[in-house]
Parts: C-alpha cells; structure tokens; sequence
C-alpha cells in the first residue's frame, strides 16, 4: 500500500510539473557570446573585408520547437534578434582571435546568415532541459562560396531553479557556436592556428582534470586550433567516461577537417550507444566535406527518412543542415 501510495504520489508530481511548464512562460536571459582568451599565431594571409547579411525572414524565431512558447529568450532584456547577436557575436570572435576579417558595407565579398535557432526539450519537470543549437552561414568570396555550420547538444537538471539552466544550455551554447563557425571560417581562408606549445598544455590541462564541465570546454579548444596534431589526442577521448567529453571530442574532429577520419567518424556513427554522440558524429562527417562525407549523408538521409523517432528528427536536421 505504502508503494503504491509513493508511486501515485510521484505520477501526481510529474503531472504537475509538466502542467506548470506548459501554463508559464519562462524567460531566458542569453548573455553575449563570450569571445576567446587567446588569439591565433599568425600566418601569412591577406586581409579580407565582407559585408554581413541575412537570409533570415523579419519575423524569424530563434527558439524552435514544441516548447517556443514556454521559454522566451531574451537578450539586453529584449527578444533575441537572431542578425545583430549573431553579427556582434562573429565580430567579438573574429577580434579576439586576431583574424584580418572586418564586416563593412559596401562590400563584394558577403558573409550571410542562413540559419540560427535553439531547440528546446523537456519531457517532465523531473528530466534534463535539452537543447541543440544551430547556426549556419555561408561565405562568398571571389566567385566561390562556401558554408560553414556548428551544432551544440546540452543538457542540465534544474535542482532549485530554472536558473540552473542559463549557462549550460544557452550561455555556453550561443558561445561554442559562434567560436566553431569563425574557426571554420579562418581554417577556409586565413590558416592561423594555436602554437604545438598551446595545444599541449590543453592536452595537460583536460588530461589533470577530474572531466567535468570545464574540461570539455578545453577539448572544444582543441577543436577551435587549426592544429591538427591533437587529432589522436582527441580520437582517445571520443570514449572518455564524461559525455560531454566525448561530444566535444567528436565535434573537435570534424571542425579540424581531418579527412583520414572519415571511417573512425562511420564506426561512432554506426556503433555509439548514445543517440546524441551518433548524431555528433554524423555532423563532423558533414564538416569533412569529400564526396565521400556527403554520399554517407545522402545514404543516411534515405534511411531516416520517413521514420518519426527522435533520432530520426535530429539526424535529418543535422544533415539538411549540410545541403548547399
């Protein structure tokens, strides 16, 4: 009796939770992007000058999916306005990594926003608050154009508030994606990277850490380098115990292009327990760019079309994300 009582009292709980998530609106301050602390070891490269547009539509919405309307994001106490955070958010970027990149109008060359939005899940008011975030832009430069695309997975369990959720799910979100697309960009164009001295002692810091939040963040940086010679380093935390770890190490592999890794990329995809580490995969095979990586997208595509399971759902976003 007592069981049954504790059980009845647990469904009560969740069905409240979930009634007053879907009744109130929950605003969600999102910081500035923060740019980077160290900027690249220059190469010799030429300045480049682009005006930024969007292909956005006026009435664009960052924030996607079945809960849009329960939480409301916010920046400088204002709906977020997908052209300006982003614009502001690349040129703080671009700035802090010392890249000779500068926004101005008029100009031939563009850079254009085709693509930003946060997708926020959560299933009860006892699960994780899930989010994927997403930007893409697309470079024009002479007569050749090229795209470059970031996705971030984060998840937290509020304990006490809603607060608990900020930095994790949306601060540091909005901030890895504007790094990833400006390491891409300057990987395209430019080719700084950090020194083999930077990319060992990140290596030493993740290495002495207990992994936790911070960690995966220095794995991230790897990723931001240029410099290939942390890709074995990165293909050892790909089964490191933390997730987040391991998220951030697959991402890495894919954003330093590193085409030898097409078939280690295939076996995460195919083989990984977690739905989101295969999803991750998927997104650096996409970031590899051979017509070998887009032929897997496309067979990928044919597979999970038409199914309607959540992997189904994420993976079709993540691969239309790479459809030029």
């Amino acid at each position: 009796m007592k069981e049954q009582l504790k059980r009845a009292t647990t469904y009560l709980a969740v069905g409240l939770a979930v009634v007053f998530i879907q009744a109130c609106s929950i605003k969600i301050p999102v910081d500035s992007p923060k740019p980077s602390e160290t900027g690249y070891e220059h190469a010799p490269s030429s300045a480049l000058k682009v005006q930024f547009e969007s292909d956005l539509k006026e009435e664009h919405e960052v924030a996607v999916g079945e809960m849009t309307n329960v939480f409301i994001l916010e920046h400088d106490n204002k709906k977020i306005d997908a052209n300006d955070f982003i614009r502001s958010g690349l040129q703080n970027e671009i700035a802090a990594r010392k890249i000779p990149l500068t926004f101005v109008t008029p100009a031939e060359d563009k850079l254009t926003l085709e693509h930003f939005e946060i997708i926020t899940h959560r299933v009860s008011g006892f699960s994780p608050l899930v989010t994927v975030s997403t930007l893409k832009v697309k470079m024009h430069v002479g007569n050749e154009d090229k795209t470059f695309v970031s996705l971030v997975k984060r998840a937290k369990t509020p304990v006490w508030s809603m607060n608990e959720v900020f930095e994790p799910c949306y601060n540091e979100a909005t901030t890895l994606l504007i790094k990833e697309v400006v390491a891409k960009i300057n990987q395209a164009y430019f080719g700084h990277k950090l020194s083999d001295a930077s990319i060992k002692k990140l290596e030493q810091s993740i290495t002495a850490k207990e992994h936790g939040r911070s960690a995966y963040m220095d794995v991230y940086e790897l990723g931001f380098s240029n410099n290939k010679n942390s890709i074995e380093f990165l293909k050892t935390l790909t089964s490191d115990p933390d997730e987040y770890v391991r998220l951030a190490a697959i991402s890495s592999i894919g954003i330093l292009g590193d085409k030898n890794a097409f078939s280690f990329l295939v076996s995460i995809n195919k083989n990984a327990t977690l739905w989101q580490e295969r999803a991750m995969a998927l997104k650096s095979i996409g970031d590899l760019g051979t017509k070998e990586a887009h032929d897997y997208l496309a067979q990928r595509k044919a597979f999970w079309t038409g199914k309607t399971s959540n992997e189904a759902v994420w993976n079709l976003k993540i691969i239309n994300l790479y459809k030029h």
